[in-house]
């Protein structure tokens, strides 16, 4: 009973120092994933757009033919027949869909505050 890995190397394995190596290479792994996420979120956008303007194009495109009644999948297709890549295409209706979630949920909040600016004003008068 008195072995250890240092009396007894053929039948004692260090697992301890499995365990250390397994956090080790866990802790680069997220960290390396991170990094690559943090750096696609910075540069794809510049990667898919050298002109940012094509970018806002695209995004009105998307939520004008949405007040329009066409579905995504229509404006889709009238955007890949016009010659736009699908990466550039699927990129700004995430984008435009996402400010639009944005937009709604912070309206509400835009629009209490400008009230009660109202009511103050018309109490002080």
């Amino acid at each position: 009973m008195g072995e250890n890995s240092s009396n007894c190397k053929g039948d004692c394995k260090p697992i301890d120092l499995i365990v250390i190596w397994l956090v080790i290479i866990s802790i680069l792994g997220v960290g390396i994933f991170i990094g690559l996420r943090v750096w696609f979120k910075k540069n794809y956008e510049r990667k898919l757009f050298s002109n940012p303007r094509d970018l806002t194009n695209l995004m009105r495109f998307v939520n004008n033919s949405k007040e329009n009644g066409l579905s995504r999948g229509q404006a889709k297709k009238e955007l890949l027949e016009a010659g736009w890549s699908s990466d550039r295409i699927s990129y700004a209706i995430k984008k435009a869909f996402k400010k639009e979630d944005v937009v709604k949920k912070g309206t509400p909040r835009k629009k209490a505050k400008i009230g009660r600016k109202i009511n103050k004003s018309k109490n002080t008068r």
